[in-house]
């Protein structure tokens, strides 16, 4: 962090409202290079009791060692690239809007809402009380929204904050009621909930071959 504030001070790195809000900066997990080898099997041996007696996750010594050894445990496992993905963020003071504001939103999920999300991701057989499972881990404040038509929900999407941080999730339209500006409304209602809550930038993780999502974000 001290790098970090002595790049913004200096001007050697572009950092817009450093000074005001460094948090959106330093909300990061710091991997430094890993010292080299003194005896490659005992260090081994120390990360393996390590890992068993629960004082450092798989994933912790895997970063460790860098992505070059993760993409190479990831191989081995049988782990393939199936469709690469991009995490878009926005700052959310500088965010329009242009819907009208059809979306409404609660601060939890409901069961029509998980109803929608449901028969709107077409989500059937033992997967249902998967997705039901995941929307209950969630600890997080959220922000729910969803939009009516033909008294039903035709659209549903969350936003869950953590850290100034709003993640969206999940926004999708009924098949039949596509192309009408309501996965706009969710993603401004989303951004106006989370302005509320304090939060000052959004972020979205996509694949690359999904371009109504990308599209979406971008305005």
């Amino acid at each position: 962090q001290r790098w970090l504030q002595t790049a913004a001070l200096s001007g050697a790195l572009n950092m817009p409202n450093f000074a005001r809000d460094p948090s959106r900066y330093t909300a990061v997990k710091w991997i430094t290079p890993k010292w080299e080898w003194v005896d490659p099997l005992k260090d081994r041996q120390a990360e393996r009791i390590a890992q068993e007696c629960g004082w450092k996750a798989p994933s912790d010594i895997i970063e460790s060692e860098g992505y070059d050894e993760l993409g190479r445990c990831l191989d081995s496992k049988g782990y393939k690239v199936i469709d690469p993905t991009h995490v878009m963020t926005m700052d959310l003071e500088t965010a329009g809007t242009c819907s009208g504001g059809t979306a409404i939103t609660t601060d939890y999920f409901y069961k029509e809402w998980i109803d929608s999300f449901i028969r709107c991701n077409s989500i059937q057989g033992k997967f249902v009380e998967t997705a039901k499972a995941k929307l209950n881990l969630i600890t997080v404040d959220v922000i729910v929204a969803s939009v009516v038509a033909d008294t039903n929900i035709v659209a549903c999407g969350y936003g869950a904050i953590e850290d100034r941080y709003v993640g969206f999730y999940d926004i999708v339209v009924d098949p039949g009621y596509r192309k009408k500006g309501y996965g706009r409304a969710l993603m401004e209602a989303i951004i106006a909930g989370a302005r509320r809550r304090g939060a000052s930038r959004g972020y979205l993780q996509v694949m690359d071959s999904n371009e109504a999502a990308r599209r979406l974000y971008l305005g």
